[in-house]
């Protein structure tokens, strides 16, 4: 079973507007989830990904307001943080 780590995952380094769209380099055979927190915290988003398709993942933030946000991705015994901007 493949773990996710920090360098299986790559995330866009500009600002995104309507579609997070997170590149896996290695395949994940596991069930996946992700939660998207804002700056104070709090949890906006969560769900489980469904559409992960030939090592893409698209989530959609257009409902998100402008700013910084953690990308959190879980699977059964390991997850990934990273950051993303919001334009």
């Amino acid at each position: 079973m493949q773990t996710l780590t920090v360098s299986s995952l790559t995330l866009p380094t500009y600002p995104v507007k309507d579609l997070l769209i997170v590149k896996t380099l290695t395949k994940i055979s596991t069930e996946l989830y992700y939660s998207i927190i804002d700056a104070a915290g709090t949890e906006v988003i969560s769900n489980k990904i469904i559409d992960a398709y030939e090592g893409l993942i698209k989530i959609s933030v257009d409902s998100l307001k402008r700013g910084m946000y953690l990308l959190r991705i879980s699977s059964n015994n390991s997850y990934v943080v990273a950051s993303f901007v919001k334009a």
